[in-house]
């Protein structure tokens, strides 16, 4: 076994590690998300600290911590759009790292098997077991055998076990903080809708009636950008 750190890391085998994350209540990164492709990797993480309403000057030195630790230090300030396919990954990874910092050993998060060739995709999977050090870290593959230098095999978890059954499940991403933020959660809050994650990438537990639709037209009531909003999983 190699070593991770202060870290708690288990292992997953499944088909849709997105959906199974999500159903489980946990944090998911997600490596084909859309990020705004002008943008670069220090102001995308800085409105994802924004968001989560860090003060400015404490903000920045969380950025610049995460953006030294995942190896983008070089490539801080290069468009999203012109990133090479590790440092798109390991951003995917930074994000949820700024999301969580306040409180990491208070979120599960899961980490899909990265759109990366071997072994890059090992590589991906120790920068992401340094960047969420204090979560509790789920790390999927397809082949259970990828995960055996970083992972007990007695921690590996193989078929969709361990996710309590859900309803409707909306992913919805948004760019915003402030007012118009707190007035989309409170919109979807008096829907009977439940709301997981943040700042940026949310689940949403729906009742019957309500879908992408009403999260668009609450996302304009609000004056709220909406980046992507889509069905998860229906059970």
């Amino acid at each position: 076994m190699e070593p991770v750190g202060q870290v708690s890391l288990r292992g997953v085998v499944v088909d849709d590690a997105l959906g199974w994350g999500l159903r489980r209540g946990a944090e998911v990164v997600d490596f084909a998300a859309p990020r705004g492709p002008r943008m670069t990797p220090r102001s995308w993480l800085g409105t994802v600290a924004a968001i989560d309403g860090r003060a400015r000057r404490d903000a920045d030195a969380l950025v610049d911590a995460i953006l030294r630790r995942a190896g983008l230090s070089v490539l801080a300030n290069a468009p999203l759009s012109g990133l090479p396919p590790f440092a798109r990954a390991a951003l995917a990874v930074a994000e949820v790292a700024v999301a969580i910092a306040g409180a990491p050993s208070e979120h599960e998060v899961v980490v899909p098997e990265p759109p990366l060739p071997w072994p890059h995709r090992h590589e991906l999977r120790r920068l992401a077991a340094d960047l969420l050090a204090g979560a509790r870290v789920i790390l999927h593959a397809r082949d259970a055998a990828e995960l055996s230098q970083l992972v007990e095999r007695d921690a590996i978890l193989e078929g969709a076990a361990g996710v309590p059954h859900a309803g409707r499940s909306i992913l919805v991403r948004v760019y915003g903080w402030g007012e118009p933020y707190e007035a989309f959660k409170r919109a979807l809050e008096e829907r009977g809708v439940t709301i997981g994650g943040g700042p940026i990438a949310h689940v949403l537990g729906a009742p019957d009636g309500f879908g992408p639709r009403e999260v668009l037209a609450a996302a304009y009531e609000a004056g709220l950008d909406v980046l992507e909003v889509r069905e998860a999983f229906t059970g």
